[in-house]
């Protein structure tokens, strides 16, 4: 029978390997997107370097976490065990990073609703400058920033 110990170590090992693949291929995608995108994509490309730098903070933060949620018995609780990183910093940093890490998934959330109306409203012709995308990005990071701080 696996003991709570070894429990932990391969959620831990799990932890590290998804979320450093994860950051490793959204690097991979950041650059290919600042430096190999065509002509004809490069303003979508600005979507594409926001979602990665998004989802690439978040495999990092998930690794500085390594977040568990479990439902206590019987009750409508949950209880969110950290054993990344942060435990060797503080309660207040798990607490932090925990925060930000459902700020970055709320904005990749945000950013992929983004994405799918920008293909869309251009399937009409509609011209778009850079300006406007990174003003529609800003006004949807508010509420994931909001969510961040508070």
């Amino acid at each position: 029978m696996i003991g709570d110990h070894e429990l932990t170590n391969d959620f831990q090992i799990l932890h590290f390997i998804f979320g450093g693949a994860g950051s490793i291929l959204n690097l991979i995608l950041l650059l290919l997107a600042i430096f190999i995108t065509p002509k004809a994509i490069r303003l979508y490309s600005t979507l594409i370097i926001n979602f990665a730098i998004t989802d690439g903070i978040a495999c990092l933060l998930d690794i500085f976490i390594e977040i568990r949620v479990l439902p206590y018995p019987n009750e409508d609780s949950m209880a969110h065990i950290m054993n990344g990183f942060c435990k060797y910093f503080g309660l207040k940093t798990c607490a932090v990073g925990f925060s930000l890490y459902l700020h970055t998934l709320t904005h990749s959330v945000w950013s992929l609703l983004i994405s799918f109306a920008y293909r869309y409203l251009i399937l009409f012709n509609t011209s778009f400058t850079r300006k406007n995308i990174f003003l529609v990005i800003f006004a949807c990071y508010i509420p994931s920033f909001i969510q961040a701080v508070s």
